[in-house]
């Protein structure tokens, strides 16, 4: 009886390895043999990559446009010397990334950089340490710039090699009561593998 038992299931197994194999050269053939197709599905792919980062753009410049308005970011413009701005900047730098943290729009992607630059796109402090401070954002990355000139928010992407960050970026004009542009609140949430494989699942991989 156990022989028959043994006999039946690798019977079952042969089956199904035979039919698995056969099903994935079928699909291998037609992707290979129609490389149309594949190029196809790899645009529709990206086009759904673009617009889940596009999505995730639109709610980080949703949260800070209603974050610039506030009196503690406002405040870090209103410092006596360079030193205390930068120390302000960081501090109200600090206490945004953890506000940000806990709201559910970033549950899946925390910020990983809230930074403070002024009117020319320079940096005043950012959060976690006092780097950036003075380096000229704006020079490095044309986006800043032209979200400062405009006035209007923006989504970028930034790779910086030496500090081995890659970042989806948004920026928020910062005025002051009378509409004058002081400076720039930026924010921005890491394209790592994490992030990368998330936005895949949304796209069908």
């Amino acid at each position: 009886m156990r022989w028959k038992i043994i006999f039946v299931n690798g019977g079952v197994v042969m089956v199904v390895a035979v039919l698995t194999y056969f099903l994935l050269a079928a699909s291998l053939s037609s992707v290979v043999a129609n490389p149309a197709e594949q190029k196809r599905e790899l645009a529709r792919a990206l086009r759904g990559a673009s617009s889940q980062l596009a999505l995730d753009g639109l709610r980080m410049e949703r949260w800070l446009a209603q974050q610039v308005v506030t009196r503690p970011v406002r405040e870090v413009y209103q410092g006596g010397t360079a030193a205390a701005r930068s120390d302000w900047a960081t501090s109200a730098a600090n206490a945004l990334r953890d506000r940000a943290a806990a709201e559910p729009d970033f549950a899946r992607m925390a910020p990983a950089l809230v930074l403070f630059v002024d009117e020319r796109g320079v940096g005043i402090g950012r959060n976690g340490s006092a780097l950036m401070r003075g380096d000229r954002v704006a020079e490095s990355y044309p986006g800043l710039a032209s979200a400062l000139e405009s006035g209007l928010t923006r989504s970028d992407v930034w790779i910086h090699r030496e500090r081995q960050e890659q970042m989806l970026v948004s920026y928020a004009p910062v005025r002051d009561e009378r509409g004058r542009i002081l400076g720039a609140l930026v924010l921005g949430t890491p394209l790592n593998d994490e992030r990368l494989g998330r936005t895949s699942e949304l796209t069908s991989g």
